[in-house]
């Protein structure tokens, strides 16, 4: 007797250039046979050609590209609070904790401000390693605050740990305007290090009146507290629905089918943060666009637990038609094997009672030609099918056209029939050729 499971499993794993026939391909592909909705990461390797992951370039699951929102700005995971001097007294700095930074105590941690020296603890010439901070006996006992730059984050916040500092803040000096961003730090020993923006280090800076260049001891004795927190800053210029740069481009290695399947947001996108029980964090790639489509997938299958693996992901990518655009303008779009079907939509998928699909292939949502041979001095002539079944109770009129973007030379792509009729509660097959 065979069992349907009806769970969905949201991945972020695997390896650059996917075929269908790799071991965490097939398993995923086997778990999608029985009855689990599968979604996995695209990958972040960019826009080159069948870059495309694995596990998400199985057949029967969903590979998901990542977008930006509607959203520009930061989600910050604690504060850096002034204490002192006046002009920064209860103002707070939001920052960003680094991947490796130590919890902040409940109480937050409290000292003085040094700057380290050289500024940007560049002591071997951009190197990591090296000699320690010149001012480590300044340092010691206080907090330290770095600039980004030069050498690495986990160099940066060994440095200022080795040299004895309670806490580490680095600020994106090098990027002025900037938010701040997670740092992928592996610091030893491993202390708290969090980054602001070099906006509010400037802040800090004006109000300490500067730091000697010897000792890094500021002009105004100043002090912070870093603390937990969080929340969302937010900024205008926003570039909704374009892609991050290291979205993965399929297609599928081995017969080059359409991959990814949708897109969903990335960037900015907050988690749950750890051990905290109402935090959340900064968290983007390809792994955080995922996540979305994974749960939207979970309604859908508690709206429609009867449909079919096949059905569910088809009505999903059916009704991500919020096309992505190269530029804020919105004036050049990009094609199926960046973005798939489009960006995803919860409320459409949920309305939607028409599904459409691939009728040859069990195991893909859209129809994929592959890579066709063609003689030099002839054609190739191939069909497949798109299966429409409307699970309504009203019988819907469709009228078809195709739209070649990006236009593919040398091929012509006909449908069988432009306009249909699929009665309520029956399957129509529409070639295309």
């Amino acid at each position: 007797r065979r069992v349907l499971f009806r769970s969905v499993i949201n991945m972020s794993l695997g390896a650059n250039e996917g075929f269908a026939e790799d071991a965490d391909d097939v398993a995923a592909a086997n778990a999608a046979s029985i009855g689990i909705i599968v979604c996995s990461a695209a990958g972040n390797a960019g826009d080159s050609y069948y870059i495309h992951s694995s596990p998400a370039a199985a057949g029967g699951t969903l590979g998901v590209a990542a977008t930006f929102n509607d959203q520009a700005g930061f989600i910050f995971d604690s504060n850096v609070t002034g204490n002192a001097p006046p002009a920064i007294a209860g103002t707070k700095f939001f920052s960003i904790k680094g991947a490796a930074s130590a919890a902040i105590p409940g109480g937050g941690i409290t000292g003085n401000v040094v700057y380290a020296v050289p500024h940007d603890a560049n002591t071997n010439g951009g190197a990591a390693g090296g000699p320690g901070l010149s001012n480590a006996a300044q340092v010691s006992g206080n907090i330290v605050i770095i600039d980004r730059g030069t050498t690495g984050f986990s160099d940066k916040v060994t440095k200022g740990l080795n040299a004895g500092a309670i806490a580490v803040i680095i600020d994106n000096f090098n990027n002025p305007g900037a938010d701040p961003i997670l740092m992928a730090t592996a610091p030893q020993p491993v202390g708290v290090d969090v980054m602001i923006s070099r906006t509010d280090r400037d802040t800090i800076n004006t109000a300490a009146g500067g730091f000697d260049a010897v000792t890094g001891i500021p002009t105004n004795p100043t002090n912070v507290t870093i603390n937990n927190d969080s929340g969302v800053v937010t900024h205008g210029g926003a570039a909704p629905d374009t892609i991050p740069s290291y979205s993965s481009r399929g297609p599928r290695l081995g017969d080059s089918a359409s991959k990814p399947d949708i897109s969903a947001p990335a960037e900015v996108v907050g988690v749950a943060q750890p051990f905290t029980g109402s935090g959340i964090e900064n968290f983007n790639v390809t792994s955080s666009a995922t996540p979305h489509v994974a749960g939207i997938m979970a309604l859908l299958t508690q709206l429609h637990p009867a449909w079919s693996v096949q059905e569910r992901n088809a009505v999903a990518c059916d009704t991500a038609n919020h096309d992505l655009f190269t530029t804020t303008g919105h004036t050049t779009q990009y094609g199926v094997g960046r973005i798939g079907a489009g960006r995803v939509d919860v409320g459409n998928a949920a309305a939607a009672t028409v599904v459409a699909y691939n009728g040859t292939d069990p195991n893909l949502i859209g129809v994929s030609f592959g890579v066709v041979e063609t003689p030099v001095d002839s054609s190739t002539i191939v069909t497949k099918n798109i299966t429409v079944t409307n699970k309504g109770a009203t019988n819907i009129t469709y009228n078809t056209s195709i739209q070649n973007d990006p236009a593919t030379a040398g091929a012509v792509f006909t449908l069988g029939s432009a306009n249909f009729t699929v009665n309520a509660g029956t399957t129509t097959t529409i070639p295309v050729t």
